[in-house]
């Protein structure tokens, strides 16, 4: 497979090569059949020119003193932040705790398919038939950006911060467009923001196979009775016991056990999840989490458990 660049720009393009690019861009041409499957809008009006539209942009953002970095920094925090708090909050994410930063509520749409990034794309054929993709950026959501203490909101894709940090673009006069000015305002960035929540590296836990017997048939597998035998075995709550070696892990907890916040376990952080009970393997293993200066409570994780657990029990849902 040939490498992505991480960025590319278009004073890095030759005439050709640009082109090329915008003759991707074009709503309705170069499809599958012909190397590239573009969004049925395209991303470029049908007189637009690439550079143009850039060249506009770039200098919009120059007078507001916002790069597009910044922008694309925020874009990328925001939806990390609010998909990290969905997986904390559950169905309850739409309430008052679901906000990030304390006043942004983002919401989020997945579709099965991918949209690649039209700057940099490359078939390469596979031994065996089938091809091999190299783009440089690709997305598969739709996000809903809403300031709640103002009302002012963005819409746009998943691409959109790839397409606007490695390639200073907003897309054309289509109904995908992100405005640059626009979010700046709805951002609220300018001189005096300040930077994007970073992205922070941690070890965690990450549960593997699981059973709802915690002497089943999953426990007394090989790995899982050395596991038991040889590693050291810790109690983090009453009535859970882990037991780790290196970076496994086998965890059992013979009644129900409500996992509310996170647990430090050899090293490794435990994420909080709904009542466990039963066995489940782990592995240890080191992510990328963006920093969250405004993380729920202990308390506030807990209340949209029971709401989220009588709002299932109502639907007859397990």
């Amino acid at each position: 497979m040939i490498e992505a660049p991480k960025t590319l720009f278009i004073s890095e393009l030759v005439p050709e090569a640009l082109a090329k690019v915008e003759r991707r861009m074009r709503a309705g041409t170069n499809r599958r059949a012909k190397g590239y499957d573009p969004s049925e809008e395209g991303f470029l009006g049908d007189d637009e020119r690439l550079a143009d539209v850039i060249e506009r942009d770039e200098a919009t953002l120059a007078s507001l003193g916002v790069t597009p970095e910044a922008i694309a920094d925020w874009l990328d925090a925001l939806i990390g932040l609010a998909a990290q708090r969905e997986r904390l909050l559950g169905d309850e994410v739409d309430g008052a705790t679901g906000l990030v930063l304390g006043r942004f509520r983002v919401e989020t749409d997945v579709y099965m398919g991918s949209q690649d990034c039209p700057f940099f794309y490359v078939e390469t054929p596979r031994t065996g038939g089938g091809r091999y993709i190299s783009s440089c950026g690709s997305g598969s959501t739709e996000h809903r950006i809403r300031d709640e203490t103002t009302g002012a909101s963005l819409f746009l894709t998943g691409l959109h911060p790839h397409l606007i940090r490695a390639h200073h673009f907003f897309e054309g006069a289509t109904s995908y467009r992100l405005e640059p000015a626009r979010a700046v305002e709805v951002l609220g960035l300018g001189e005096a923001a300040g930077e994007a929540p970073p992205l922070v590296s941690e070890t965690v836990w990450e549960l593997g196979s699981s059973s709802s017997e915690w002497t089943g048939a999953l426990a007394t597998h090989e790995r899982n009775q050395r596991l038991r035998s040889e590693g050291i075995p810790r109690e983090p709550l009453p009535g859970l016991i882990v037991w780790t070696s290196d970076d496994e892990g086998w965890m059992a907890a013979p009644i129900p056990v409500a996992i509310e916040e996170p647990l430090e376990v050899d090293g490794a952080r435990l994420d909080p999840g709904v009542v466990f009970s039963g066995g489940a393997q782990l592995r240890r293993r080191t992510i990328e989490r963006y920093a969250d200066p405004m993380p729920p409570s202990v308390e506030q994780v807990r209340e949209a458990r029971r709401r989220a657990a009588a709002s299932r029990a109502e639907r007859g849902t397990p």
